[in-house]
């Protein structure tokens, strides 16, 4: 039976690195998402400031429908919490 081979502190530094950088795009890109989703559904309000609103409840299940990052449980809890 061959030992089991260990990282060096290099090589697990790395991949730490890699793991972050990774996380890092993909918050961007839902970051992105969700911004890209507000300017659509939103009002555009230029006496507040120029800025865009949007309700949650309608928000959420917007973004919900477009993101892989929202499980159906995370829904289902969202969904009890909208009606009490």
């Amino acid at each position: 039976m061959l030992p089991k081979r260990r990282l060096t502190s290099l090589q697990m530094y790395q991949k730490t690195e890699e793991r972050a950088k990774a996380a890092a795009d993909w918050v961007e890109q839902e970051i992105e998402k969700l911004i890209k989703v507000i300017l659509e559904m939103g009002t555009f309000d230029p006496q507040e400031g120029g800025i865009t609103t949007v309700q949650f409840g309608p928000l959420f299940y917007k973004y919900a429908d477009i993101s892989d990052t929202l499980g159906e449980s995370s829904l289902s809890l969202i969904e009890v919490f909208l009606h009490y």
